[in-house]
């Protein structure tokens, strides 16, 4: 019983607690209100830190048994679609790292797999995470389905279109734009641009405006931060078949330290670029 009578329930033995060097509940939240020392305040926020990042896990493990548990919308054939692959990375006008090849490779390992991809690239400013999720958009388009790219801000969500438009329209892609802007053009038709463009990049607007459709297998978030996860739930909704998920690739806009990484999104794998392409900073 807490002060006040208030009964508490501790969700782990006590031998664990033990074993942990943790204190019970009920001595943790006594001593964090009413400590009689700095040591008792310090071991009571240990154990309510402890509790707070187990629970964090656990939701993050369910996450991720819940998606293991459900079908891709498609398994790319990469034998099938390599040499169009190799044509692509070898007509960039820079040479890939070893990072982003490596990247790449995981990638498609994880495209062609029987279930959907769920993985954080992680990567500093500058390192080359785009051209990674294009020669993944092209990969999606070889097997007959569309990229969904969805950025926090316009001029981002511009920037994304215009690289795509110049490294995928040479092999035949249509790249569409929806942002807030384009979306209140009169004479922008959704209902067609859904079913003619390979790549839809484009803003929250993307959420709002956009047709759900079979066709949606490859789903890229930038700056994923800035959204919350009903926000990127409702992306992967937008494929029309409920019992198939699109592959997801999220991106931050900052490397999160490997530790911290894997408790905050322990729900994704995680793949790292840590080389910077030469002559960048």
């Amino acid at each position: 019983l807490l002060r006040g009578g208030v009964s508490i329930e501790d969700c782990f033995p006590a031998k664990f607690l033990s074993d942990q060097g943790l204190v019970g509940l009920i001595t943790a939240l006594d001593q964090i209100h009413f400590p009689k020392s700095l040591e008792d305040s310090q071991t009571a926020r240990n154990r309510l830190a402890f509790d707070e990042i187990f629970i964090m896990l656990l939701k993050s493990q369910i996450n991720r048994n819940k998606i293991e548990n459900q079908k891709p919308n498609f398994c790319f054939e990469l034998s099938k679609h390599q040499n169009q692959l190799n044509k692509f990375i070898e007509s960039l006008p820079f040479k890939l790292t070893g990072d982003q090849l490596s990247a790449v490779d995981e990638i498609l390992k994880d495209l062609s797999g029987l279930k959907p991809m769920n993985r954080l690239l992680q990567g500093d400013v500058g390192s080359g995470k785009t051209v990674v999720a294009a020669i993944a958009a092209l990969a999606a388009h070889l097997q007959g389905f569309k990229t969904l790219y969805m950025a926090p801000t316009e001029i981002l969500a511009t920037q994304h279109y215009q690289t795509l438009k110049k490294f995928l329209e040479p092999f035949g892609l249509n790249i569409g734009l929806l942002t807030s802007s384009t979306s209140k053009n009169p004479e922008f038709k959704i209902s067609s641009a859904s079913r003619s463009d390979q790549i839809m990049v484009g803003t929250h607007a993307l959420l709002y405006n956009l047709e759900k459709s079979k066709e949606i297998g490859w789903v890229i978030i930038d700056e994923q931060h800035k959204f919350g996860v009903q926000q990127r739930t409702q992306l992967l909704e937008l494929s029309k078949d409920s019992a198939k998920l699109p592959h997801l690739l999220t991106m931050p806009a900052t490397p999160i330290p490997r530790t911290l990484a894997l408790t905050i999104f322990g729900d994704l794998d995680i793949t790292f670029i840590n080389q910077m392409p030469r002559d960048r900073i």
